[in-house]
């Protein structure tokens, strides 16, 4: 099975919105970004990142830094 594909089914089998691996690619890809940059690289409304944001942490799927 595809890498990609079976990060997918694990975030849907935690019951996390579909575009929880959108963010985890684009973090991976380009490493630490801003939620404006974060939003454009994975192609998400930036309104939704930033309530998408609170449950990746809860799942310890990313870390913020606080500025």
């Amino acid at each position: 099975m595809d890498p990609k594909l079976k990060i997918k089914t694990l975030f849907a089998s935690l019951e996390l919105d579909k575009e929880f691996a959108d963010i985890y690619f684009a973090l991976l890809r380009f490493g630490p970004l801003t939620i404006s940059e974060l939003s454009k690289k994975s192609s998400i409304e930036r309104t939704k990142v930033y309530r998408l944001i609170p449950q990746a942490q809860r799942y310890k799927i990313i870390e913020v830094d606080q500025l």
